[in-house]
């Protein structure tokens, strides 16, 4: 086997180390390493230290950085006090030297697997005689490197749960030579492991490998055929590496123009001319000796212009304050897109929120089976640097889904029906009134009548029955009938909604650039929105067949919008509020409904393009679809057809979905063209496999991926100003059954890292982990008590007051929020309600005979009063039993929003309790319990229908757990809440935090 050798040079950056919440104090270090995944992949990894300019050497340092056999070890700090951030300031640079097989280049490169290895170091005292620092904790990053494309990032690597800090890496990594393998005849251990006994040369190289039959049937000789496709293939991929470094160095000049540390642009070298040039001068060679001298010539000089323009490059970035800040932009908004992939969302009617939907549940599992068992799930985008603890993956990435409720623009009619008359399945209860719900239990009772007002009013009643409210439970394809009866329906209606739009006529000459990527809904979600199938798009066929590396290249662009002041280090994002979005507004000039007509749009350069846009076409009983090349813009709908005159002045959101992958700069030249793909084939197997996901589901809603704005906009340890905005934050954080104030711990922490604007203060209650088996009153009383007396202490004056409960820490909050006190003095400030696994309704209908023994045998054991109070056994009449007369007290209605987060593999509280929903088995009971449980859901939900300003969200969360007894019990649903990073992460970055904006 012929193989060549590559040269791939990495500079990583540490910048500071965070504390975020260590337990100890000491002494701390950080070291790096670079190995591969695949040992069979020879490498060999050298690393060296540049010179330290005084000017970056810490003040808290107590040692140097150093280089410790191959691994690169930062200065070592002392840590003191909480949130407490230390320079580091260490640069260190990396060579890899890899063996290629000739014949597959750059898929050699990438099956390498390098790997990033990232080890937090720690003493407590410091010996010099000897070394008493031991490895704390680890993080293995997946390279995703592409020969072709580098790499250039800058995160926090966050360490684990015991030992909570970050420490930011900024690395850059470009492809730098190739060339024959380096032997060294005096020293044999130290040379390359030969494969077949045999030494590569680069002649051997040049006329021995492997060339399709199509290439160079021009040239007779076969050996010069081989070599010239040969050249041509080392030329391309040198000359690649170079253009993308090139563009790189050329956008983040862009971005440092007003800044104290401007990059120049170099001078621009046009790789594709000299890719021609190249090879047309080698095809002219006729004898092999004189091709062997000017290939090896031609190659030396491309890997020194590489050498060059790497060492320029690492010049100008390492330590510029503005480079770190686009890049974490960019790898922060990459992550909560990749964090935002299987995150459903779907808005419904607010009254909708009182009918029993046990299909629903069923509808949540199925769909959650389907995404499972996806391409588009087992194989998630890849960011530059992937770590499985931190970033997730298939085997410990949770599926949610969220349902927000809503005010409707008219008044949807809830239909009351009887048990007796329909299906338990089919059924939808209205609890609006007591007596109503009453009657409908009662066996004597007959059918209520349906009334009906209005068209409209038929619509919303329409859509509020089971059959379309509810997820699908088997069927995840509409049927043949299904489609011909919505088919004639739209022919009579005198406003048909819309499967999609046609061709358009777009101009883009006054907006500025959009970026590739799947094309999203409004994000401004409105109540109204009856979008029928909106995640079922046209089948893509193969992407990247239609993809054109030339157009592509030179029409698309990426878009940063953010600038920063001259004089200051920090991000500069628009102000959006949590409903805002930031797609560019294109205005429909157009409207062409021929299916065949094409779509021409202006970039903001001035260059004009005709491609074919994705139309949505009705869609007929062979459900026949079509796709159009990625490099077109779609448009996705979300309400009805306007009349025909208003048409034209509507405004269309255009989503800025980022593909980080293709690391692309604006391509459009008067040079020529570029080697460079902006869109690799990763990415488009990814969003294939998404599209086909999507046309399988019927689901109603969206995904989120598909936003092109979510919570999160600032990158971790950013702030946009010098000072958190607003007022002072006050999050009362309450702990479950048995627990402590370090429950809430690891929300507390990522909640601050995601709104690192907020002024927060937290209270991490602690007054009842002594003794969670009292009753209720007793520890409500005592917790209104501990937050009177800890605004009083600290004279705090918040303007927002939150509150965060774990299990049976939401009965605790919502009993102290009934004290006159407490409730005085923070009412007009009550805010957001984030309930985790919350047993709003006690642990009736408990579906766990398992976890009832258990808490049969704890209430026995401890003589828990709290446990008998939520099983509704406090008092034989269960109208006068605590959690009865809680659920006729105000207190959800205070507060702006109210998010409820449930999962149906938590068996400790039940499914219906988290989510202050009906369960079957409560309409079906026409005991005292039922009644009095009926009317319990009534009492809790009523007040927040009635408030129109309130925002009311159900999560549904859908873990990975290996078979164990936690899980079996249904105990690690329950705790996943506190102490699973990814969950948490996902569920604050993707939705969550808005809410505490």
């Amino acid at each position: 086997m012929t193989d060549l050798q590559a040269s791939i040079d990495f500079s990583i950056e540490l910048g500071t180390l965070t504390n975020v919440d260590l337990f100890q104090k000491g002494y701390y270090q950080v070291r790096v390493g670079l190995k591969t995944f695949s040992g069979r992949v020879p490498l060999k990894v050298t690393c060296h230290e540049p010179k330290r300019p005084e000017s970056h050497t810490s003040v808290s340092t107590v040692r140097n950085s150093a280089i410790l056999q191959g691994i690169a070890v930062s200065q070592t700090v002392q840590v003191m006090y909480k949130n407490e951030e230390l320079l580091l300031n260490d640069v260190f640079k990396f060579t890899v030297q890899m063996l290629l097989d000739i014949n597959k280049l750059e898929e050699s490169v990438v099956k390498a697997g390098l790997k990033l290895i990232v080890e937090l170091w720690f003493a407590e005292d410091l010996n010099e005689q000897e070394d008493t620092m031991e490895v704390a904790c680890s993080r293995v990053f997946h390279v995703n490197f592409t020969p072709t494309m580098g790499l250039h990032t800058h995160l926090p690597v966050l360490f684990d749960y015991f030992h909570l800090c970050a420490v930011t890496l900024t690395v850059h990594a470009s492809l730098i030579a190739l060339h024959q393998p380096i032997y060294n005849p005096k020293n044999p251990a130290a040379s390359w492991p030969l494969r077949g006994g045999q030494m590569s040369t680069l002649g051997s190289a040049l006329f021995n490998a492997a060339v399709p039959t199509h290439a160079y049937s021009h040239i007779s000789k076969g050996a010069l055929r081989s070599a010239n496709y040969m050249y041509k293939t080392i030329c391309k991929l040198l000359l690649s590496a170079h253009e993308s470094l090139q563009n790189e160095i050329k956008r983040m000049a862009k971005k440092t123009l007003h800044t104290k540390r401007p990059i120049a642009e170099p001078e621009y070298r046009d790789c594709h001319t000299l890719l021609d040039t190249m090879c047309k001068e080698a095809e002219s060679v006729k004898l092999e000796d004189d091709f062997l001298l000017n290939a090896t010539s031609k190659i030396a000089h491309l890997c020194a212009y590489n050498v060059v323009l790497w060492q320029d490059f690492t010049e100008t970035v390492t330590h510029n304050n503005r480079v770190k800040m686009v890049l974490a932009k960019e790898y922060h908004q990459s992550r909560v897109k990749r964090f935002s992939e299987a995150f459903f969302t779907q808005e419904w009617s607010k009254n909708s929120c009182l009918s029993c939907y046990e299909p629903s549940v069923n509808g949540h599992n199925d769909l959650t089976s389907v995404v499972r068992g996806s391409a588009y799930f087992n194989h998630p985008q890849p960011l530059p640097l992937t770590c499985v603890e931190i970033d997730g993956n298939q085997t410990n990435t949770p599926i949610i889904f969220e349902d927000i409720y809503k005010d409707d623009t008219m008044p949807a009619t809830i239909i009351v029906t009887s048990l007796a008359a329909e299906k338990p399945t089919n059924s939808t209860w209205d609890i609006t009134s007591l007596d109503s719900a009453e009657s409908a239990l009662s066996p004597d009772s007959s059918p209520p009548v349906k009334t009906k007002s209005s068209s409209r009013n038929n619509q919303l009643i329409k859509n509020t029955m089971p059959a379309v409210l509810n997820r699908p439970t088997k069927a995840y394809s509409m049927k043949e009938e299904d489609l011909n009866k919505r088919e004639e329906k739209e022919k009579n209606s005198a406003c048909p909604e819309l499967l999609g739009f046609k061709r358009l006529t777009i101009d883009l000459s006054e907006v500025e650039p959009y970026e590739i990527g799947s094309l999203s809904p409004s994000n401004e979600r409105t109540s109204g929105l009856k979008r029928r199938k909106s995640l079922l798009m046209p089948e893509r066929r193969r992407l990247k067949d239609k993809l054109d590396t030339a157009s592509l290249g030179s029409d698309y662009a990426t878009s940063d919008n953010f600038s920063l002041p001259a004089d200051e280090p920090v991000l500069d994002f628009s102000d959006r509020s949590s409903g805002s979005s930031t797609g560019s507004a294109v205005a429909v000039k157009d409207v062409n409904m021929s299916p065949k007509s094409e779509k021409s749009y202006k970039l903001a350069n001035g260059v004009s393009k005709k491609v074919s846009s994705p139309a949505f076409t009705r869609r007929n009983s062979r459900r026949k679809k079509k796709i159009a090349a990625t490099n077109s813009v779609g448009l996705n709908s979300s309400a009805k057809a306007a009349p025909p005159d208003q048409q034209q002045q509507q405004t269309l959101q255009v989503t800025h979905n980022r593909i980080v992958a293709s690391r692309s700069e604006p391509r459009i030249s008067s040079v020529g063209q570029f080697l460079v793909q902006p869109v690799t084939d990763t990415v488009i197997d990814f969003l294939t496999n998404k599209e086909d996901l999507k046309a399988k589901l019927a689901y109603q809603g969206h995904l989120c991926s598909d936003f092109a704005t979510l919570a999160s906009e600032v990158p971790y340890f950013w702030r946009t100003s010098n000072s958190p905005r607003g007022g002072l934050h006050l999050v009362i954080c309450v702990h479950g059954l048995d627990g402590n104030r370090q429950d809430l711990r690891l929300v507390k922490h990522y909640l601050e890292m995601a709104l690192p604007n907020e002024r927060f203060e937290f209270l991490m209650s602690g007054v009842n982990e002594e003794d969670t088996f009292l009753d209720f009153k007793s520890m409500g009383e005592k917790l209104a008590e501990e937050i009177v007396e800890y605004i009083d202490c600290y004279c705090l004056q918040p303007t927002k007051v939150s509150f965060i409960a774990h299990s049976l820490g939401n009965i605790i909050v919502r009993t102290a929020l009934t004290m006159p006190r407490l409730l005085a003095l923070i009412k007009p400030h009550l805010y957001t309600y984030l309930s985790l696994s919350g047993p709003h309704l006690g642990t009736t209908y408990s579906d766990s005979g398992l976890v009832n023994m258990g808490m049969w045998v704890i209430q026995k054991l401890k003589k828990s009063e709290s446990l008998m109070q939520l099983g509704m056994k406090d008092h034989s009449d269960p109208k006068s039993t605590f959690m009865y007369k809680l659920s006729e007290e105000p207190g959800l209605e205070f507060f702006k929003h109210v998010l409820l987060v449930s999962s149906m593999q938590d068996k400790y509280v039940p499914y219906h309790s988290a989510r202050i929903e009906l369960c079957k088995s409560a309409t079906k009971d026409n005991s005292s319990t039922g009644r009095s449980y009926r009317n319990m859901v009534n009492n809790l939900l009523q007040p927040l229908l009635k408030n129109p300003s309130l925002t009311f969200i159900r999560y549904d969360t859908f873990y990975t757990f290996p078979t164990n007894t936690n899980s079996v019990i249904g105990r690690a649903a329950h705790i996943a809440v506190l102490d699973s990073e990814i969950f948490i992460e996902k569920f604050f970055l993707v939705s969550a935090c808005k809410y505490f904006r």
